[in-house]
């Protein structure tokens, strides 16, 4: 079973690199499919008013380490022959163009890295079982991102749940709301229409993963309020529930916490873990105040709660914006990055497993 062998893996460091590349059809498939801009938020991609996207530009911090300089230090200070992290976001399958923040001329061989890649409309779903099929160290999910709704087939869910059916380790994502998105802005019947299209979509994908037991990697941008809501008409809820590149503020964080105590089943279950990515949640949040309120954010969350993601869409790039992503963890907690790191994998692990 996946999990069994990615627990093995995390033990012992057997198995196969993630950072193979998909084969040569898989490669041509991939290349004549639309461009996915999903969670990759390049000027060109971004669904913002115009006047907004020049203030997208990355920014340095001389405190911030690297991402590279972060994988290298995961390696020198582990003391081991291998040392796992965990990737627990991303959309590699796609293998798109790499990107320059993570680019690295050696990487430590000693690095193995467990990952995630995620589905963001049926187009892709394929294209994702089949780019984690390579290896017992990369795991799948399939679901329809809140960006993708426009032309979204009439017997998607029938499609997706009978997928579920087939692929028992494949997870449910990339799922959510989101009041960015092209789609919201450009409906033909308005924002409201849009917006609760939106909701019966990621409602309807929520029953399946719990339906099946698979956890679920949820995008949701200033739809907090939706969100809880959402939530609180589900019953049962999916084993776990990933809050992926998460942009609320610490509010936010607390409020899916006491929903889940006042919820589970179990006091001791958790069920919600909050993911935060370098490409996300640090190079594009370039205000101080954005940076302020990301930080506040990550300090609310319980350390066994929290994941680190790559978001990359390129399987070249999974250890380095792992690394980066466990880079910004660490300077918002003032912690070293082998215990980050160690803990994020602990976390990441059990996230995926459900």
């Amino acid at each position: 079973m996946w999990c069994h062998n990615i627990i093995n893996m995390g033990r012992s460091g057997s198995g196969s690199d993630t950072e193979s590349k998909i084969n040569s059809s898989m490669a041509n498939q991939i290349a004549t499919r639309p461009s996915c801009p999903c969670c990759v938020f390049l000027p060109d991609n971004l669904f913002l008013p115009d006047n907004l996207k020049d203030t997208l530009t990355p920014t340095t911090d001389e405190e911030m380490m690297s991402p590279q300089d972060a994988l290298q230090k995961i390696a020198d200070a582990s003391g081991r022959e291998t040392v796992v992290i965990v990737d627990t976001h991303g959309h590699a399958h796609l293998e798109r163009s790499l990107h320059d923040s993570y680019q690295m001329e050696t990487k430590p061989s000693i690095i193995k890295v467990i990952s995630l890649s995620c589905a963001v409309e049926p187009n892709d779903w394929q294209a994702c079982l089949d780019y984690a099929s390579q290896s017992d160290n990369i795991r799948s999910a399939l679901g329809v991102h809140p960006w993708y709704l426009a032309d979204l087939p009439d017997n998607y869910l029938v499609t997706l749940e009978g997928m579920l059916q087939q692929h028992p380790t494949a997870m449910v994502g990339e799922i959510g709301l989101c009041k960015m998105a092209r789609f919201v802005r450009t409906h033909p019947e308005g924002k409201a229409a849009a917006l609760e299209l939106q909701r019966i979509v990621f409602l309807d994908q929520l029953k399946l993963a719990a339906k099946y037991k698979r956890p679920a990697s949820v995008h949701c941008v200033n739809q907090h309020g939706v969100l809880m809501k959402v939530l609180g008409e589900l019953k049962p809820l999916p084993p776990t529930i990933g809050m992926h590149s998460f942009t609320g503020t610490a509010h936010n964080v607390q409020q899916v916490l006491n929903f889940e105590k006042n919820h589970s089943s179990s006091s001791s279950r958790i069920i919600f873990y909050f993911g935060f990515s370098h490409i996300i949640n640090y190079e594009m949040c370039t205000s101080d105040k954005s940076r302020r309120q990301g930080i506040e954010a990550i300090r609310a969350v319980p350390f066994d709660r929290l994941l680190a993601e790559s978001d990359v869409h390129a399987s070249g790039d999974i250890a380095v914006g792992t690394a980066g992503a466990i880079a910004y963890l660490a300077y918002a907690l003032e912690k070293t990055i082998l215990e980050v790191a160690t803990q994020t994998a602990k976390n990441g692990i059990e996230f995926l497993k459900g």
